[in-house]
């Protein structure tokens, strides 16, 4: 399969982790300045009516209206993600997906495991002008104070606690960078420290 650049147009094959052609691939377009978000794992919309999104055929084809070279090309599959600079996709024509990352954890206070914690994994905040994506997820740690995210897209990340509540409000707090390598199932102990606090109004 070939694939070329057209002047002024993205266009490309999208080949999964082994080199295979990514049948069913949603290829997104973000102009520069924009941001693609992500609120489930391994899934990814534009909120913007200048970003372009659609979805490769059997060969693993996609192509993309106008676009210029510092806009983003993020490409995502049940088998992998990749994000690039339209410029960076060059002559080739190949968008390579990486495998989705994957973080395991537990939740401890005082080496004692916390159930029911609320834990959320997001995109630092000062992300630089380039980034084309961001993304939140949240999940509650089971009895045992473990707690799982996967379809993780490679890179440094922030695992957070989130103190409050859903219907009242909530904040982060105890912010952990984690990297996540491609491909990876990252391990993490995610302690709190300081002091328990008791008291009565």
């Amino acid at each position: 399969v070939t694939a070329t650049l057209k002047k002024g147009r993205a266009a490309g094959v999208v080949f999964d982790p082994g080199g295979r052609p990514a049948s069913g691939a949603t290829v997104i377009l973000s102009r520069l300045g924009n941001r693609v978000s992500s609120y489930r794992p391994g899934e990814f919309r534009v909120s913007n009516s200048e970003d372009k999104m659609n979805t490769t055929g059997a060969d693993g084809a996609s192509e993309i209206p106008p676009a210029d070279g510092e806009d983003r090309l993020l490409a995502v599959h049940r088998t992998g993600f990749a994000e690039m600079s339209v410029e960076t996709l060059g002559d080739s024509g190949k968008v390579n997906l990486q495998p989705w990352g994957r973080l395991e954890g537990v939740v401890t206070s005082g080496g004692k495991p916390l159930a029911r914690q609320r834990v959320g994994l997001r995109t630092p905040i000062n992300q630089s002008f380039g980034d084309g994506y961001t993304f939140q997820y949240n999940t509650t740690a089971d009895r045992s104070g473990r707690f799982v995210f996967t379809n993780i897209p490679p890179g440094e990340h922030f695992l957070v606690r989130h103190v409050g509540s859903p219907q009242a409000g909530s904040m982060d707090s105890h912010r952990l960078p984690v990297n996540v390598g491609p491909g990876e199932t990252r391990q993490v102990s995610y302690t709190f420290g300081g002091r328990n606090v008791v008291g009565f109004v």
